[in-house]
């Protein structure tokens, strides 16, 4: 009897095709549900983010779970951007420009620099 179960089980495992089957010839576990409920929990970050963003939702109307996990995918998207290289002066100047919203007259860009000392 535990002869005939062991050919069955070799048997089934040799009728799959050699890329299905992993090293060792035994079949990987299925994946965990931690697996699915990781990239549910990224998409929910996400989708919460951004109502926080737009303002439809605040941080404090969402679950403790959901809030950790919105607060995590902001630190990772935050580590994630390159270095500001611009020092504090620069980026007046830029938001400024920006502000006026065209290319500035030598008024408006003097004008500027003396806003942002």
């Amino acid at each position: 009897m535990r002869f005939s179960i062991m050919i069955g089980v070799v048997g089934l495992a040799a009728a799959q095709p050699a890329a299905a089957q992993p090293a060792g010839g035994m079949s990987a576990p299925p994946p965990s549900p931690e697996t699915y409920t990781g990239a549910v929990a990224v998409n929910r970050a996400r989708l919460n983010y951004d109502a926080i963003l737009r303002g439809e939702k605040r941080l404090v109307d969402l679950t403790p779970t959901e809030q950790d996990e919105v607060r995590e995918l902001d630190k990772r998207m935050r580590a994630a951007r390159p270095p500001e290289i611009r020092d504090a002066y620069e980026r007046c100047l830029d938001d400024e420009t920006e502000k006026l919203g065209r290319e500035p007259t030598a008024l408006d860009q003097r004008t500027f620099e003396m806003r942002c000392r």
